[in-house]
């Protein structure tokens, strides 16, 4: 499985490959592509295909919504790669319109 990680947390982002690499079996073995940021992501995207993509919803210096506008390019682009976001908020109405955006449940 080809797994994107887009975390402009550098931290945070390592935290999640090595959990996702660890829980790697011997016969399922993840390719994880790490992305520090949305134009990162949009050229990783370009380049390969990937089946899997966990993308933080605040990517941006200012803590700006680019998770969302990464979630609409890969729904209207890359159809068959399954969206994660992943944010710290609460915010029934960001949820939902992530959701309604396409992004897994």
């Amino acid at each position: 499985m080809r797994i994107l990680i887009v975390e402009d947390d550098r931290t945070l982002r390592i935290q999640l490959r090595t959990e996702l690499a660890r829980s790697s079996t011997l016969n399922s073995k993840h390719h994880i592509v790490p992305a520090a940021n949305l134009k990162e992501a949009q050229d990783l995207l370009q380049a390969q295909a990937f089946d899997l993509a966990f993308v933080d919803l605040n990517l941006g210096p200012n803590g700006d919504k680019g998770g969302l506008e990464l979630l609409k390019d890969i729904q209207a682009n890359y159809p068959d790669t399954i969206t994660i976001v992943m944010t710290g908020t609460e915010d029934a109405a960001v949820v939902e319109q992530c959701l309604k955006l396409g992004a897994a449940d």
